[in-house]
């Protein structure tokens, strides 16, 4: 049995690791796609069965389709209101945490003395960024909206097709 050579084993590892990277930046830069093509993968196996179901009631193909995607849009739209409301809600009582959380720094300053740490609020504070909160607060609802205006033109598309 002949020895494999050092230098071709490299070349062939070198090879090898050379398209795994070539395909995952090519996975990285088609994310977009390959999520929308799952999501409506994802879609039409969830939402044929109740197609299927409208269909057997006596109700047309398209009237079905209709009626899910209807129902669809609702239920996600809800998703979407509780979401913001939660978020707003988040939004308004932000600077009552952050009152609530210099207190409870203060105290652990006064209660902790023990332990030789020399805590300041002021400092501690600075690394909590309340507008970096904020700033993520409304980055994450631009992007869930943008994700459900993904979804319903994803649905148009699976309907349309389908």
């Amino acid at each position: 049995m002949a020895t494999p050579d050092p230098q071709t084993t490299g070349l062939h590892i070198l090879l090898k690791l050379a398209a795994l990277v070539i395909i995952l930046a090519g996975i990285h830069n088609a994310s977009d796609i390959i999520v929308s093509l799952l999501l409506a993968i994802f879609f039409v196996i969830v939402l044929n069965p109740l197609v299927v179901m409208l269909i057997h009631r006596g109700l047309n193909r398209t009237l079905a389709i209709t009626l899910v995607m209807i129902g669809m849009l609702i239920v996600l739209s809800s998703i979407l209101g509780i979401l913001a409301s939660s978020m707003n809600e988040f939004i308004a009582t932000l600077p009552q945490y952050n009152q609530m959380l210099t207190h409870k720094i203060i105290e652990l300053e006064r209660q902790a003395p023990f332990l030789h740490l020399r805590l300041s609020p002021a400092r501690l504070l600075e690394h909590i960024d309340t507008e970096h909160m904020m700033t993520f607060a409304t980055t994450f609802m631009t992007q869930i909206s943008g994700a459900m205006a993904s979804v319903l033109v994803l649905i148009m598309t699976v309907v349309n097709n389908g």
